[in-house]
């Protein structure tokens, strides 16, 4: 394994969470950082000893929300560092576990830096094929898990509690280095660990092995059973053994100060439902082209019942299955308006699906075929309108993403809206539309200009205090990035974090895995009963 290589492709592939629009970028960042930044990265540390990243929302299942990190690289590049050299040490510790299907496993040719060892459509599988001679399924959810995480219980997974705890000021045990590592990220906290960087899902499965191992040894009568990220699936011969278990589980979470999710957690007579009754219809439902008139009448009668299953099933994710499953349909001229019209109903409903409606309308933009701009901008607009009220970070820069691609303007009472967003991604997205000419000239900035000074490169506005002034998207009279010595670094070898000639690519999205992957996304620490349907 080349260290170097891994180290690039953690910065260039691993750094950033994979939400963000893909005009987020740390290539140029990979490009230097090793050779000239990582040298000096203890001295960079030392004199700025504590950062806050930025904070960027998205939706969970029902009306709870998700912050995912937008860490700054005086540190994240710290933790990458750490993790990269003591790799053999946290992959023998990670694979002492037998019951893990999370494991990060690292692919130079994949999209991320590290991916989960299976995929969250194996799920129900696994469930099946594990069930084998049993009869009931403890299922044990971690309730709030990389929130939860306590920073001084990485030393207890990897070490031991109890030789953490003799050799806490040992600053060269690894355990020690990784919390610490973690804690200057965040501002010194010990609660939570940052949501969106490769390096949170290898910490949480240094923690995860460690609870698996504890399991084989104190659980008994487990018949097979396995975790992917904060789920476990444990199977049992009888309901005694699962109940004896699900108090065994509580005591050795509590041990790594996590709590269980009562209401989640539960245990479930054998055999279990596999999937949920709507993906079963819809993936039945089939949109012919024998004829115009015979395609419309199964657009409608597909999106209907869609529409009737959202509305029985608010918390999943119905709409954007619906509609990931026709992303690769060309429906015929005649009935692209009505096409149109269900997509816009869709994303103004259902916010999340934006992602695979931005790759549907680039693909009939290929064929040559016109969208009507008007409804496109009101869609739009009352999106980012509706959200920007309520701080949901994913749906506003999605929006504002969608109308770059457009080309659709942002009307003059949502741009007020907008520019009082603390999200630093969204701050940025609107000023790149904002210099297209997208927005109105005149916009007051006052806001995000009371941000642009020293003291924001290293809390949670960094990327826009960085950023907006590279790109002289809101310049200042003072420079204040030259009295900082890591950020005028990057300034002086050309470093930028976002790309402003990036547009939305079909390749951009993997057909056939968008559906998980947006579930993922807004699920990763939440995973329901059976929602991972085969495609």
């Amino acid at each position: 394994m080349d260290k170097t290589e891994m180290l690039q492709d953690l910065i260039s592939k691993g750094f950033f969470p994979r939400e963000l629009v893909p005009a987020f970028t740390t290539q140029s960042l990979a490009s230097i950082a090793v050779t000239d930044i990582i040298p000096s990265i203890v001295q960079f540390n030392r004199l700025c000893k504590t950062s806050v990243y930025g904070r960027h929302s998205i939706a969970r299942v029902g009306h709870s929300r998700r912050i995912l990190a937008i860490p700054n690289p005086i540190h994240q590049l710290k933790l990458f560092q750490t993790i990269v050299e003591n790799w053999e040490v946290i992959e023998n510790h990670i694979n002492l576990s037998d019951l893990s299907l999370s494991k990060p496993i690292y692919n130079k040719d994949s999209k991320r830096a590290f991916s989960r060892a299976r995929e969250l459509a194996d799920i129900s599988v696994e469930r099946v094929l594990r069930s084998i001679h049993s009869h009931y399924l403890l299922k044990i959810d971690i309730s709030k898990f990389y929130a939860s995480i306590y920073t001084h219980s990485i030393p207890w997974a990897l070490h031991s509690k109890l030789e953490a705890k003799r050799n806490r000021n040992d600053r060269q045990l690894l355990g020690n280095i990784l919390d610490s590592d973690v804690r200057v990220m965040q501002d010194g906290q010990t609660v939570g660990i940052p949501t969106g960087p490769d390096s949170s899902l290898i910490i949480s499965e240094i923690i995860g092995s460690a609870i698996d191992v504890e399991i084989n040894v104190k659980v008994k009568g487990i018949r097979d059973g396995f975790r992917y990220m904060d789920d476990y699936f444990l199977f049992f011969g009888s309901k005694a053994e699962a109940e004896t278990a699900l108090s065994e589980v509580r005591l050795i979470l509590g041990g790594y100060e996590l709590e269980m999710n009562a209401d989640k957690s539960k245990i479930i007579s054998l055999p279990e439902i596999l999937e949920p009754q709507w993906v079963s219809d819809l993936r039945l439902h089939q949109i012919s082209s024998n004829s115009v008139e015979e395609e419309c009448k199964h657009i409608i009668s597909y999106f209907s019942k869609a529409f009737e299953y959202h509305k029985r099933f608010p918390d999943e994710y119905v709409l954007v299955y619906a509609l990931n499953k026709n992303k690769k349909l060309l429906v015929e001229p005649d009935n692209w308006p009505l096409f149109e019209s269900i997509i816009l109903n869709i994303i103004l409903n259902c916010p999340t699906a934006i992602k695979v409606a931005v790759s549907i309308f680039e693909n009939y933009r290929w064929y040559g075929y016109a969208n009507d701009v008007s409804r496109v901008s009101l869609t739009i607009n009352e999106i980012i309108l509706h959200h920007s009220r309520l701080n949901h970070g994913r749906e506003v820069c999605w929006a504002l993403w969608l109308a770059m691609v457009m080309n659709v303007s942002i009307h003059d009472s949502t741009v007020d809206e907008i520019v009082n967003q603390d999200d630093p991604a969204i701050a940025l997205v609107f000023l790149d539309l904002h210099s297209k000419g997208l927005a109105k000239a005149d916009t007051n900035f006052d806001y995000w200009f009371s941000l642009m000074n020293e003291s924001s490169l290293t809390n949670e506005f960094w990327l826009l205090a960085y950023e907006a002034n590279i790109k002289g998207w809101l310049s200042t009279p003072n420079d204040y990035i030259s009295g900082n010595n890591f950020f005028s670094l990057l300034r002086e070898k050309g470093i930028s974090f976002y790309d402003t000639n990036k547009l939305f690519t079909l390749s951009d999205i993997d057909d056939e895995k968008e559906f998980d992957r947006i579930q993922a996304e807004s699920d990763d620490e939440d995973l329901t009963s059976g929602i991972s349907p085969a495609h």
